[in-house]
């Protein structure tokens, strides 16, 4: 109850007392009754307690004598108990010695459960013969139920009196020996029987698609075994007795079965022997594929319902096959010499494997995973892609060499490279990229490691045939150097080989492009330089020709009769050289190769010629000198930059219009530019001369203050200590330089060009 609840109780109870003294107070003399009222409650309540009292101790005591009445009643029927005890054991004393007397009883009982067992199974006893026969004809008639239910009770027949020869330990053992070879028959039979049996269940998936009822027969058969089986195992356990031929275990002798017959037509499949024939391993994997794919498609379709599905015949016959695979695929490997082809097809099968072509169909639907260990251990796979990579890496040197020997052997012969497509160029980038790309096709059939893998290999392999291709050209250019009247095919040789350099560019690009997912950037990047070098190499030896017809108008050119010539012959000799030879690279050069050949070209008679301005002891005693030669030198190079802007179309430019210049490359217009300002420092006033070298070092920040100082000193109006800029006027040269500290350096040719001074 709530506090608040006892409130109201105790304020009701307070409230009944105090009206109740209130009503006896009504006189003075109610006091004294009051108290006379009191003591009369008093008095009674404690007449109440001491009845209360009187009667639970009567109730006890009486508790107590029944108990002890009990007690005593229990002592008195264990006395008897005892007494009653020690008659039994007087009288099983007396039994003990009376069990001699019931040996002949015992022994009349065994007769009779013999003789009774005897009289059960006497129309099987007495009909041995006649069943036999009549069951071998069922039998042969194919009617194997019927046969084993006559086998049956042939059999338990023999078990029961079996039984009851096997509990009389004194029964004579000729007598066992005589019914063993009475019931002789009924063991040809069960033989026979099972003969029949596996023989229909070695022809499990041929039979089941025609009459699978011929399957289930058997099938019942060995389960009414499998019964049987377990019961002789029961009564084994409680009587210790089993028959001979017990347990049959027919359903492991099923399992075994079907195992063989899988292992039998797996063998089956090898038609061919490998020396006969060249693709008889791809025959034989896929015969092995079909006989697969046919015979799980026939399990799931029609085997299942015929067998009990603790059988679980799909997955067992699955992992029947996929032993039976193994241990085929291993011999094959262990015991034929596996050429790189049959590597592939090997490999390229058991990446299939699982796929819908095999245990992935839909028909099959069997995942590989829960088969067991996998067809081919991971070792054994990596030591066949490895000596599949050992073999094709092989291969492809010797059709890499060949390669290489054949075009030699062409640059050598008097007929030049193909130019049906115009430009010089050979088939070989097309069929090494070709033999590099069937090889990668190849292996990406046996997985996407293994692709990867001979993409590396491929790309390795390219790295070492532009160095071989660079080795065999630079060959070639020396032979042709050492008497220039001998292979006249050079320039067509070079050219062609430029062109295909280039070629080989797009291929590496292509693959960057296309197989990107295969990685190895690193390699794709060193091919591609290499090709790159070789490409720019090839241009340097195509331009050494013409160079070498050019050597003595370029050896004249700053010098005393270059300053006293009326004309620039020179120059006009060179320009006209390099139109001439020009116009065969225009013909037979791919565009941006007779573009970047004749603008290296440009470069190479402009280096030369600011080196032999750096070179020359040429010095200007007068401001007319000075005047003149620069005049000659801007002819000069007009006539050279005239050459330039026919070419200038087909030079990339950016959004400005200015020409794009990569980094590592000179700028060729810039380069035009140095010699016009060479121009102007010779024509410059001296007290305007700090300002024209600002104008200068910013715009060629790559110029030395070495080659600044050889420019000055040419002038011959300046003290210039080559040796030691600080002192004269070199100290402006080294003002200027320093004001331009730390600006990106522009490459133009005077990063290639340099200073000598023992020139000076």
């Amino acid at each position: 109850m709530d506090q608040a609840d006892w409130k109201i109780i105790e304020t009701n109870i307070a409230d009944g007392a105090s009206k109740t003294v209130a009503s006896l107070l009504h006189q003075p003399k109610d006091l004294t009754e009051i108290l006379r009222a009191r003591k009369d409650q008093i008095t009674t309540e404690k007449a109440t307690i001491d009845v209360m009292m009187k009667t639970m101790l009567q109730s006890h005591i009486e508790g107590v004598h029944s108990s002890i009445g009990n007690m005593d009643n229990v002592v008195n029927s264990i006395q008897r108990l005892r007494s009653d005890f020690q008659g039994i054991l007087k009288d099983l004393k007396e039994v003990k010695n009376l069990n001699h007397h019931f040996r002949e009883i015992r022994e009349e009982h065994s007769r009779h459960s013999q003789l009774g067992a005897a009289v059960e199974n006497a129309k099987q006893i007495f009909n041995v013969a006649e069943i036999a026969e009549k069951t071998q004809r069922l039998i042969e008639e194919g009617k194997l139920l019927l046969a084993h239910q006559s086998i049956s009770d042939l059999e338990r027949s023999r078990d029961d009196l079996m039984f009851e020869f096997f509990k009389q330990p004194s029964t004579s053992h000729m007598d066992q020996i005589t019914l063993e070879r009475y019931f002789q028959p009924v063991e040809k039979l069960s033989v026979a029987l099972a003969a029949q049996i596996w023989t229909r269940i070695a022809r499990c998936i041929n039979i089941i698609r025609q009459e699978p009822a011929i399957i289930v027969s058997c099938l019942r058969i060995i389960e009414r075994e499998e019964r049987i089986d377990a019961k002789a195992i029961e009564r084994k356990a409680a009587s210790g007795f089993c028959p001979n031929n017990r347990p049959k275990q027919w359903r492991a002798k099923c399992f075994s079965v079907l195992d063989h017959s899988v292992s039998e037509r797996i063998e089956g499949s090898k038609i061919t022997e490998s020396t006969k024939d060249k693709t008889w391993l791809v025959t034989h994997l896929e015969v092995i594929r079909k006989n697969v794919l046919s015979d799980l498609s026939v399990v799931r379709g029609a085997a299942i319902p015929c067998f009990p599905p603790d059988y679980d015949i799909m997955n067992a016959y699955a992992r029947m096959y996929h032993q039976s695979i193994a241990k085929q695929i291993a011999e094959l490997i262990d015991h034929e010499k596996l050429q790189a082809e049959d590597i592939v097809t090997m490999l390229t099968w058991l990446e299939e494997y699982e796929g819908p072509d095999c245990l992935g169909s839909p028909h099959v639907q069997i995942n590989v995973k829960t088969l067991g260990e996998p067809l081919l251990a991971q070792e054994k796979i990596e030591h066949l892609v490895d000596q599949y990579q050992a073999a094709t890496s092989i291969n492809i040197d010797n059709w890499l060499t060949r390669a290489l020997n054949v075009e030699k052997s062409l640059w050598m012969s008097d007929q030049k490279p193909d130019e049906s497509t115009q430009y010089f160029q050979t088939q070989t980038p097309t069929d090494v990229f070709q033999i590099f790309d069937q090889n990668i096709n190849i292996a990406s059939r046996m997985g996407e490691s293994m692709a990867k893998r001979m993409y590396a290999v491929c790309l390795g392999k390219l790295a070492a045939f532009s160095i071989s291709l660079k080795n065999a050209f630079f060959d070639y250019r020396t032979e042709k150097f050492k008497d220039r009247s001998q292979l006249m095919n050079y320039t067509p040789v070079m050219m062609a080989l430029v062109n295909d350099c280039s070629r080989y560019i797009e291929f590496v690009q292509l693959w960057a492009q296309k197989k990107s997912g295969l990685g190895h950037t690193e390699l794709v990047s060193q091919c591609y330089e290499c090709f790159e070098h070789i490409r720019l190499e090839a241009i340097a030896c195509l331009l050494e020709e013409p160079l070498h017809d050019l050597s003595q108008s370029i050896k004249d050119l700053f010098t005393a009769a270059w300053q006293k010539a009326i004309t620039s012959e020179s120059m006009h000799t060179i320009a006209a050289t390099l139109k001439d030879y020009g116009g065969d690279y225009q013909q037979h050069l791919m565009l941006p190769n007779f573009v970047e050949t004749m603008e290296i070209a440009q470069l190479k008679i402009l280096r030369y010629y600011l080196q032999a301005i750096l070179d020359r002891k040429l010095k200007f005693r007068s401001a007319e000198e000075r005047s003149d030669a620069a005049d000659r030198l801007g002819m000069d190079i007009e006539i050279l930059s005239h050459f330039n802007m026919d070419l200038a179309f087909a030079t990339p430019v950016n959004e400005g219009g200015k020409p794009v210049v990569a980094d590592d490359k000179v700028d060729i217009l810039l380069s035009y530019e140095i010699f016009e300002n060479i121009c102007e420092l010779l024509r410059c006033e001296a007290d305007m001369i700090q300002l024209e070298l600002s104008t200068f070092v910013q715009k060629f920040p790559d110029v030395s203050p070495q080659q600044l100082a050889r420019l000055l000193d040419i002038r011959g109006d300046m003290k210039i200590d080559l040796n030691d800029l600080s002192r004269n006027d070199g100290s402006k040269i080294l003002d200027v330089m320093s004001g331009e500290f730390g600006r990106k350096k522009t490459r133009t040719i005077f990063s290639e060009v340099g200073f000598r001074p023992g020139h000076h």
